[in-house]
């Protein structure tokens, strides 16, 4: 079974499901680059774990899911201006960089469960995730612009779940929208009234309705989706096919038909 050895990085395990939970809620889940690259790590981990079929990534506490990365750790090496180190700087980018491209890469399906502050890289991390479930009075903001700087994925990853347009309005203004308005956007699958621990129950029961399906083709369709807007559509077809294969060869596939022939609930096993 995967563990976590990083301070502040917690992982717990509920049945087929992960949940990873950044635990520094005195800095509101602030994330430094050692925490980062751990976090990337124990995705690449769970990924390869055959007992995990799906995770949920949180924050510890009702105050923030993540409020990005720890402007501490910038300021460190201020130079004359108070200006933080561009090498820390860029540090930290290029470990945010390392989650979000994990967390798309890996076949698990990932549920992020936002409670409170989801602010500049915070938001990136949940927008990296496969869905999100929010509570209705969490805060997403893209708040690069407020320090002077642009978004470290959101530039990439916001467009593709709200449209252009909304997406530029948020990323060039830094304006914050509440867990209702994120939901009608298509932006969190649902939008939860009660505190974290509620948040964290519904995210958890739906990553545990994604755990019970058939593995395969769901880590399959993940990867399918996430590539289909940079293929062409000849090549995305191809993958289909290609997929297809993969899948026919799954136990889950030959339980599916077995029990549609007999008018029964498929029980996968993830195989």
């Amino acid at each position: 079974m995967v563990k976590s050895d990083t301070p502040y990085v917690d992982l717990e395990h509920r049945g087929s499901v992960a949940i990873v939970t950044i635990d520094r809620p005195d800095r509101l889940n602030a994330y430094s680059p050692s925490m980062a690259a751990a976090i990337a790590d124990l995705f690449d981990d769970l990924d390869a774990d055959s007992n995990t079929r799906a995770a949920v990534f949180a924050g510890t506490g009702e105050r923030a899911f993540c409020a990005g990365m720890d402007i501490e750790t910038y300021l460190e090496l201020s130079d004359e201006e108070g200006v933080g180190s561009v090498d820390t700087l860029l540090e930290s980018t290029h470990e945010t960089h390392r989650i979000v491209k994990t967390i798309r890469a890996v076949e698990l399906p990932v549920v992020a469960a936002v409670s409170g502050y989801a602010f500049g890289g915070g938001m990136d991390l949940a927008l990296a995730c496969d869905f999100r479930v929010v509570g209705r009075d969490a805060q997403l903001a893209q708040q690069y612009v407020n320090v002077g700087l642009v978004p470290d994925a959101g530039c990439y990853l916001l467009p593709r779940l709200i449209g252009e347009a909304r997406a530029k309005e948020l990323i060039m203004t830094g304006d914050p929208i509440g867990g209702e308005e994120a939901a009608e956007l298509g932006l969190a699958r649902e939008a939860i009234d009660g505190d974290d621990e509620a948040v964290l129950s519904a995210a958890l029961e739906f990553a545990e309705r994604l755990a019970e399906g058939p593995t395969v083709a769901i880590g399959t369709a993940k990867r399918m989706i996430n590539e289909s807007f940079e293929v062409s559509i000849e090549t995305a077809l191809a993958h289909a096919i290609d997929g297809e294969r993969i899948c026919h060869e799954t136990r889950d596939h030959h339980e599916g038909i077995q029990a549609f022939d007999e008018k029964r609930e498929a029980e996968f096993v993830g195989e």
